[in-house]
């Protein structure tokens, strides 16, 4: 149990008190702690063991939580009490810090996401509740077990929204739970517009990234004015001193141009480089895949990454532009996407004679439109046995057996083997159902007959499952 604790505790002084409201009780800041006052009739158990089971004392645990420094119960109340890490202020200064502080602050809490760490059923994101060093060192303090007050009637993205919004636009954390509309009728900026309309985490992660690129941009692109100011106060006394050492300043000159232009260099492509990743995201984020895809081409961004995005949204034509020997991947994913007719539609710049993927893509053509004997007829020039399978199956359909069966001894193809070995079994026991039919008109005389026809019924049955279960493990 906590310890229990009705003596008078001495209050800090008022200056150095700062007392608010959280979610399930009050909260006082006391120089470097901070305490939580909450009733004890929300706790499910008083037990102390079960409540320190929050105090995980890990390297991650303590970059991120605030440590448990001491549990107290009074006659009323249960008492908190966290330390606070030297140099680290309460979030409730954050109003105080540049834009685009807060712009990194915010989206250094999306990034930590503790509202879906698993090891505890709550974490307070109040502001009172939270503390910072840098852009990249917040802490969290109030975080829940079974035992402690974890329920609240409002959803992760809500909480979320409540606390960007605070940091951003100072806009009380209380009223945001309880709702949006005041910060609407305030003609607020179109960002705040966006995370209020937002319809998920990753939406909101979004626009916190692509705000923070945009003030970034902003940033350098007002540095690199100040550099360029700096740098025409230098020219101006070169020009100077070239009035009194003429050729020791033309050396001078030559190389100080030299530097200058290779510094505006660099400085246009890092604004370049921002500029480009912004309108990726803004177009990311209004789901205009192919201007993109457009984007990192006239960019030259990596093959790789490039690649990665023309599979995610089906842009098979520039997979094929890009890479020709992803054509299998191509096909395999147009026929699972049921797209195959779209295949007569894809083109390889290849001109080189007997080109084996300009081949493929040919028999992958004839066998999407019927005409399979062509490919057939070449069987000893199908070099992927992906093709010959298609091929196969696509014999299957026809119901020519032989044909599929020639396939599948060549190439050793075990999915053909036992599709033809199902139909085969099928077959048969199309004809023993006939039969039994046959049988059943006359049960008295034929009794041996049906006996043995319905054995035979059941053991292809048996097989037909037997091969299900094996052309699931080759598919």
């Amino acid at each position: 149990m906590l310890k229990a604790n009705n003596k008078a505790t001495t209050k800090p002084t008022r200056k150095n008190r700062k007392v608010s409201t959280f979610e399930f009780g009050t909260s006082e800041i006391n120089n470097n702690s901070i305490a939580f006052y909450i009733n004890k009739a929300l706790f499910n158990s008083l037990e102390e063991r079960f409540i320190r089971q929050t105090n995980d004392k890990s390297l991650e645990e303590k970059n991120k939580y605030l440590e448990l420094e001491s549990t107290d119960i009074s006659d009323k109340e249960v008492v908190l009490k966290y330390s606070i890490p030297q140099n680290y202020q309460s979030l409730r200064k954050i109003k105080k810090e540049d834009y685009l502080v807060k712009l990194l602050v915010a989206q250094r809490i999306l990034k930590d996401d503790v509202l879906n760490d698993e090891k505890y059923k709550y974490v307070s994101l109040n502001p009172n509740t939270l503390f910072y060093q840098n852009i990249n060192k917040i802490q969290y303090s109030y975080r829940a077990n079974e035992v402690m007050p974890y329920t609240t009637n409002e959803s992760k993205l809500k909480r979320y929204k409540a606390i960007v919004l605070y940091i951003l636009t100072n806009y009380s954390y209380e009223k945001a739970i309880n709702s949006f509309e005041p910060l609407l009728n305030s003609k607020p900026t179109d960002l705040i517009k966006a995370i209020i309309h937002a319809e998920n985490i990753n939406e909101l992660k979004l626009l916190l990234d692509v705000s923070v690129e945009k003030n970034q941009h902003k940033k350098i692109k007002n540095e690199a004015k100040r550099k360029k100011r700096k740098l025409r106060n230098a020219l101006a006394i070169t020009l100077f001193t070239l009035l009194s050492v003429v050729l020791l300043s033309m050396f001078l000159n030559k190389h100080a141009i030299e530097d200058n232009r290779k510094m505006a260099k660099e400085h246009e492509k890092a604004l370049n480089d921002q500029k480009v990743e912004y309108q990726i995201k803004n177009e990311t984020l209004q789901k205009n895949h192919e201007k993109v895809a457009d984007l990192m081409e006239e960019n030259n961004y990596p093959l790789e990454k490039r690649l990665d995005h023309y599979k995610k949204h089906n842009m098979y034509q520039r997979i094929l532009d890009n890479k020709p020997s992803e054509i299998e991947y191509v096909i395999s994913d147009m026929y699972e996407n049921n797209k195959k007719k779209e295949i007569l539609d894809l083109k390889l710049k290849s001109k080189k004679k007997n080109d084996k993927y300009a081949n493929k893509l040919k028999q992958e053509k004839n066998i999407v439109v019927g005409e399979l004997d062509s490919v057939m007829n070449e069987l000893a020039f199908v070099e992927d046995k992906n093709t010959a399978r298609r091929l196969g199956l696509a014999y299957l359909k026809e119901n020519e057996i032989e044909q599929a069966r020639a396939i599948s001894l060549k190439f050793n193809d075990k999915l053909l083997k036992l599709k033809i070995e199902k139909i085969e079994n099928e077959e048969e026991l199309e004809k023993l159902k006939k039969n039994k039919k046959k049988y059943l008109k006359n049960s008295s005389a034929n009794s041996s007959k049906l006996k043995l026809t319905n054995q035979e019924i059941s053991n292809i049955n048996k097989e037909l499952k037997r091969i299900d279960e094996k052309i699931k493990k080759e598919k």
